[in-house]
């Protein structure tokens, strides 16, 4: 069955930021896929921020709602 040029959904997805819990030794990546929150936790945090991007996108890694760990607010630069 052809697609008639027809183009596949495409999901905005943004690593908002990485965040490291030192006593239970997990990285937090907190996402926003088109502006919904999602969250992947690595376990060890043995993955490169990169490759865990980079899987993200391609869809290879599993995304759990929400995040458990919120992302520090963003400085504004004085004008």
């Amino acid at each position: 069955m052809a697609t008639m040029g027809m183009k596949p959904y495409q999901e905005i997805i943004t690593l908002e930021c990485i965040k490291r819990h030192h006593a239970s030794n997990t990285c937090h990546y907190n996402f926003l896929v088109n502006g919904i929150q999602h969250r992947y936790i690595d376990n060890g945090c043995k993955g490169k921020k990169n490759d865990i991007v980079k899987k993200v996108q391609v869809g290879k890694l599993a995304l759990a709602k929400e995040w458990k760990i919120e992302c520090p607010e963003k400085k504004q630069k004085p004008e």
